[in-house]
């Protein structure tokens, strides 16, 4: 089995495995017309993260963009799904100021929802203006302008381009902000002040050491074989990691669960900074893909090994409870 851990700007154990190289042709023509939205945005609150919401286009033109924000900062998840197809690598920028992000592999089955049958493409991880960042980097906050002035997202797959007509950002944005102060004040801490960190918990031991092939179980006739989970370890004032858990829909439960049993046992943190130069209770963020599709990266592109088919529906179920939170034994 494959395994990838990374906190989206670096994908630690796929660099240390051998790597696979794929061409990037140029996008070519004249740039696509936007695809118009259908419905407006949708907030979904959870325990665990915030969701954004809308629909663009129909038919074949038809994508749903989904933008998850699971309490790291200014960071945040860009899916799409809908009737797009094949295996290709993608990014996205929204337009005009945003930096394109790292092309990454995008595939049938490359997102935690696989086992759902969902039509649908992972594209990455940053914030409005495309600086991409690990999860658990202090990013200076989008000013209201400059979220107004983005008004489109620019979805490059392969060498196809689709335009989604967003609209100005402020709006959604400062809703996805609100929700997150939300979440993060159920957690225990208090937003404006992890807003302000001078820096979040950093590992102090070899991150990708944290969980290794062998750490993935057969799970006998089950049929698993692949999930990615999205985890948040409650690290104290001194790097101390107190509990785990699971902010996204993984593929299988018992994956989330092993995730944060190893983040537990493995995990070396330093604790966060706050604004005075004091140690602060924080969070840390993670992501791990165990199986099935893994990425291994090289000169920032990715591809994927592997692979499953899936049938595109365009009206997916997305949340189900989160899983309880694992203490520290």
């Amino acid at each position: 089995m494959h395994l990838t851990i990374r906190t989206w700007a670096t994908s630690m154990a796929a660099m240390a495995a051998a790597l696979l190289t794929t061409a990037s042709p140029a996008l070519a023509g004249a740039p696509p017309a936007p695809v118009p939205a259908t419905t407006d945005w949708s907030l979904t609150a959870a325990p665990e993260r915030c969701v954004l919401l809308r629909d663009f286009g129909a038919g074949k033109t038809f994508v749903r963009l989904r933008l998850t924000s699971y309490g790291a900062g200014e960071w945040f998840e860009v899916d799409a799904f809908g009737n797009m197809h094949g295996v290709s690598v993608a990014s996205f920028r929204f337009l005009p100021d945003g930096k394109p992000t790292p092309r990454i592999a995008a595939a049938w089955g490359s997102t935690p929802y696989n086992r759902r049958s969902l039509g649908g493409w992972m594209i990455g991880g940053s914030d409005l203006l495309g600086r991409v960042a690990d999860m658990n980097e202090v990013l200076p906050p989008v000013t209201a302008a400059q979220a107004e002035a983005q008004h489109a997202l620019a979805i490059d797959i392969g060498t196809k381009r689709f335009v989604l007509d967003t609209g100005p950002m402020a709006a959604p944005i400062e809703q996805l902000r609100a929700c997150r102060a939300d979440m993060v004040r159920g957690w225990g801490l208090d937003p404006e002040g992890q807003s302000r960190l001078k820096s979040r918990p950093q590992p102090v031991n070899d991150r990708t050491r944290w969980f290794t092939t062998a750490d993935f179980p057969s799970f006998g006739a089950s049929g698993i074989q692949s999930g990615q989970v999205f985890f948040r370890l409650m690290v104290d004032e001194q790097g101390q990691a107190t509990s785990c858990h699971v902010q996204n829909e993984a593929a299988e439960e018992r994956l989330g669960q092993l995730t944060c049993k190893l983040a537990l046992r493995r995990a070396q943190l330093r604790p966060a900074i706050g604004a005075d130069g004091a140690a602060v209770a924080s969070t840390y963020a993670g992501v791990v893909t165990w199986g099935g599709v893994v990425l291994r990266v090289s000169g920032g592109e990715a591809a994927p090994v592997g692979g499953e088919s899936a049938t595109v529906v365009t009206a997916p179920a997305w949340d189900r409870p989160p899983l309880e939170p694992i203490k520290r034994p």
